[in-house]
């Protein structure tokens, strides 16, 4: 397999390109069991094989994220939460899987969009959101410190 551009973020989650996504051996490899596709024209290559979701994301900076988020973050943290690998994939894994993966780190780690974005870059370089899904990202990190705020489970801490 041709260089992939394929990244450990946190333990079981993993974040590629569509390469990282094209071979069966690979994946079987790295022991991902679940795929978040982040790109509407990308379809998924081995159904029987992989637990998918697949989010009709285009990568254009006036694209509304917000629809996708929730649902996104729910695929991964089941993922995690039963100790399976996930791959978040989109086409070149720079923009849109990066996107998902940040709003992830803000919501499960607590991150700031900086801190996440740093996170991710250390990991995997070419993370790179484009300008309209940063600008969502930030909105999603106030909303969700909002959330926290005055959830029960924050009381509790």
């Amino acid at each position: 397999m041709s260089t992939v551009n394929f990244h450990k973020v946190i333990p079981g989650l993993f974040i590629g390109d569509s390469a990282s996504s094209s071979s069966l051996d690979f994946l079987v490899d790295k022991n991902i069991s679940r795929i978040l596709i982040c790109a509407r024209e990308l379809r998924p290559n081995f159904p029987k094989d992989f637990k998918y979701h697949k989010l009709g994301i285009q990568d254009m900076k006036r694209f509304d994220l917000s629809p996708y988020l929730e649902e996104a973050l729910l695929f991964i943290k089941t993922a995690l939460d039963i100790g399976e690998n996930v791959l978040v994939h989109c086409n070149l894994g720079i923009s849109r899987s990066s996107s998902i993966v940040i709003a992830y780190l803000i919501a499960q780690c607590g991150m700031t969009y900086d801190k996440a974005f740093k996170h991710l870059s250390k990991y995997h370089p070419s993370a790179c959101p484009n300008s309209g899904f940063e600008c969502q990202l930030r909105l999603f990190e106030s909303n969700h410190k909002a959330l926290k705020k005055d959830s029960c489970m924050c009381l509790i801490m």
